[in-house]
């Protein structure tokens, strides 16, 4: 995930019954991580640095 949005907070790490927390609790311990990509500083320089090589291809 790029980034933890509504479906990171409510399906995948929320309390409703059919989320994976609440499925998964019974049997496992579960830690919630809602970090995504996009919040560490060196996937950022990655996808810029793909992106100017995508925009300089397009313009030669």
């Amino acid at each position: 995930m790029n980034i933890a949005g509504e479906h990171a907070l409510s399906d995948l790490a929320g309390d409703g019954e059919d989320s994976w927390k609440s499925v998964l609790s019974p049997l496992f311990k579960v830690n919630i991580n809602l970090s995504g990509l996009l919040d560490y500083e060196d996937i950022v320089k990655i996808y810029i640095d793909h992106l100017i090589a995508v925009f300089e291809e397009l313009h030669n």
